[in-house]
């Protein structure tokens, strides 16, 4: 299933441009493993519902779940 897919509901991180419209200024960042593959392996019922997220100037992406912290970098 592609980004947009609306019948799919697996987690996925976006960039969103200053700029962004309805219709433009979303990008898509593929991570891996990709967040439906890690939910599907994780153990934390709830971890990509209810997380904490932080940027960094360089763009670098934190995620802090119950029991992990992840690391998206550009």
């Amino acid at each position: 299933m592609g980004p947009c897919d609306p019948n799919d509901n697996a987690p996925r991180l976006y960039h969103v441009a200053d700029d962004a419209a309805v219709t433009s200024g979303l990008a898509w960042i593929a991570t891996t493993p990709s967040f439906a593959q890690a939910s599907q392996l994780k153990r934390d019922v709830f971890a990509f519902d209810f997380c904490s997220l932080a940027t960094t100037p360089d763009g670098t992406v934190y995620f802090q779940t119950y029991s992990q912290l992840w690391k998206v970098s550009p």
